[in-house]
C-alpha cells in the first residue's frame, strides 16, 4: 500500500464505504488505523515464527523502524480533486473530492 496507495481501492472494507457520506458510516465501519501499526510485526512473525523479533532483525541489518513515520515524498493537497484523481484515480472514483 505504501508504494501504491490507490491499491486501497481493492480492499473490501474500503469498497463498502464508497458512495456513502462519512456521516452515515457506523462506528464499527471506520478503518481501524491503529491495527496498521501491527501489520509488519504480524507478517514477520508468520513468516519466521519468531514472536516480537522484527525490531531485532532490522537492527541486525543496521535499520530502525519508525513507529510514527515521517513521509519523505512530495507533499500534495489531498483536498484538491484534480490532484487526488491524478495520484489515486481508483480511490477518487470511489470517494470523489468535492470541487471547491
Amino acid at each position: 500500500m505504501v508504494a501504491d496507495p490507490d491499491a486501497l481501492a481493492d480492499v473490501p472494507q474500503v469498497r463498502r464505504l464508497a458512495g456513502r457520506p462519512v456521516r452515515d458510516w457506523a462506528d464499527d465501519e471506520w478503518p481501524d488505523w491503529e491495527c496498521l501499526d501491527y501489520v509488519a510485526d504480524e507478517a514477520y512473525e508468520r513468516i519466521t515464527r519468531v514472536h516480537e523479533g522484527l525490531d531485532e532483525a532490522l537492527e541486525a541489518r543496521g535499520l530502525e523502524r519508525s513507529l510514527i513515520p515521517d513521509p519523505q515524498d512530495e507533499e500534495w493537497d489531498l483536498t484538491d480533486p484534480v490532484e487526488f484523481a491524478r495520484r489515486c484515480p481508483r480511490l477518487a472514483e470511489l470517494f470523489p473530492v468535492p470541487r471547491r
